[in-house]
């Protein structure tokens, strides 16, 4: 079963600017920090990315009964990607997000939908094959509203409440805070 992503304008610029990366680096970051190209650095043992993390394992059933049936919008193919780090040789790990899925099991294929910043061992639209148990965020969108997506939740949290507002409305993403 293959699923695709169908992002457009707007939301393509937003979702896939909003990528929680993780490298040696920035594991003294104290709070994500914007890289020149869009790319979030995180801390490693950022608590509330974590917590995002579990929410999304804890729900990753509620994706894989979607991406199974089929779910997404009418007038746009169906949106589903995951999120899983990559770590490269060096130990740098870096959060990315998978578009164009299919699955057979417990394993996923997908493209890489962003140019690492951190690993150079992955390049924008390599197919890489992972089990369900590396995955650490999720989302698909159906009737215009986007489900999981948690790590960005998180990230628009400590944006400028305007600028996450529109993020959201743009994304059809709504957080705990019901925005």
């Amino acid at each position: 079963m293959n699923r695709g992503i169908g992002v457009s304008g707007a939301l393509a610029a937003l979702s896939l600017a909003m990528i929680c990366s993780v490298g040696a680096s920035s594991a003294e970051t104290a709070r994500p920090r914007v890289l020149p190209d869009g790319e979030i650095m995180a801390k490693k043992d950022d608590p509330e990315m974590r917590a995002a993390e579990d929410k999304a394992r804890r729900t990753l059933g509620e994706f894989i009964k979607a991406f199974d049936a089929d779910i997404g919008d009418v007038d746009d193919p169906p949106e589903f990607a995951v999120n899983i780090p990559i770590t490269d040789d060096d130990g740098n790990t870096e959060n990315v997000w998978v578009i164009y899925l299919s699955r057979d099991g417990d394993e996923f294929t997908g493209s890489i939908a962003n140019e690492p910043a951190v690993v150079k061992n992955i390049t924008y639209g390599q197919e890489v094959t992972f089990s369900k148990d590396r995955i650490v965020d999720w989302h698909y969108t159906t009737d215009g509203k986007m489900r999981g997506s948690f790590t960005t939740c998180v990230i628009l949290s400590r944006e400028d409440p305007e600028k996450a507002r529109k993020a959201k409305i743009a994304m059809g993403l709504t957080c705990d805070d019901g925005v």
